[in-house]
């Protein structure tokens, strides 16, 4: 593995650090998967307790860890760089655990409204349905379109951020408004 500062073979360079071929990349983060995978599922496992899939997390972390490989900056720290994307990824998820359900739930079907269900079951849900809509369409156009595509459509953080032209920390911190704006205004109709 490569150090900020060195070259691939481990010595000091000079003031530029030419960039790791794609197939360097590749194998740099092969070798971490192999070393580390297995320590990532057992502490994403326990860090879920139950609630979630560590194979998602374990994928998430090593998606996390190829976007993020170039400030790997000692190798010898790989494990702890991984355990701690691993951390925060289980936070991710367990968030949106409790977050996507209150959210995605008018926008699908359940079982209670399926075919045969009664015209009561149906209204119910077409008003809850109704109610998320009409909250959504209170929020500002970039807070609404981060919080579609993060939490219904499941698209990532950072390819919102490159689909928009803006940050990433952007991204965060419309999520971060559109939920709070979101929960009060649907708290305000008695949802």
């Amino acid at each position: 593995m490569r150090v900020k500062g060195s070259s691939p073979s481990g010595a000091p360079t000079g003031a530029h650090v030419p960039a790791p071929s794609p197939t360097d990349l590749r194998r740099e983060l092969d070798e971490l998967y192999r070393t580390h995978s297995s320590s990532i599922a057992r502490l994403a496992k326990r860090l879920l307790a139950g609630v979630g899939d560590p194979d998602d997390v374990v994928h998430d972390v090593f998606l996390v860890a190829q976007r993020r490989l170039h400030v790997l900056e000692d190798p010898a720290k790989a494990g702890a760089w991984l355990r701690q994307i691993t951390v925060y990824v289980v936070k991710e998820q367990r968030r949106r655990a409790r977050w996507r359900p209150w959210l995605v739930r008018p926008f699908e079907m359940p079982e209670s409204v399926a075919p045969g269900a009664s015209p009561e079951s149906l209204a119910e849900h077409q008003q809850e349905l109704r109610r998320v809509e009409v909250a959504l369409a209170t929020l500002r156009k970039e807070h609404r379109t981060v919080l579609v595509l993060f939490e219904l459509e499941e698209v990532s953080g950072a390819d919102i951020a490159e689909l928009m032209g803006v940050s990433i920390d952007t991204v965060w911190v419309w999520l971060h408004r559109a939920r709070k704006a979101l929960t009060r205004q649907l708290r305000e109709e008695g949802t």
